[in-house]
């Protein structure tokens, strides 16, 4: 079955970056994404009451184009994980 999307329905675009690296370039992507009509998604623009994993995974779920902006860090691997929440993200997407 063919889904019909109306012109409230915009293409969602989901950054994925750490917080504290290359903090610029996020705020850029940001707003070009937002300049073409698209919606940035971003996990750190998410509620808090729901753990971390299971918040981008809706967030992932829900967006059509993954942007990944990373440097030196690829993120931090709780205790436990076997892999960073980044990797998580790139892994899921």
């Amino acid at each position: 079955m063919a889904i019909i999307k109306t012109p409230d329905q915009r293409v969602r675009v989901f950054i994925s970056s750490t917080i504290n690296e290359l903090a610029d370039e996020r705020q850029a992507a940001r707003e070009a994404i937002g300049n073409l009509r698209l919606i940035p998604v971003f996990f750190e623009a998410g509620a808090r009451p729901h753990p971390p994993r299971d918040l981008y995974s809706a967030y992932l779920e829900q967006s059509h184009i993954f942007l990944g902006i990373y440097w030196n860090s690829y993120g931090w691997v709780a205790p436990g994980a076997e892999i960073s929440g980044l990797e998580d993200e790139y892994r899921l997407c």
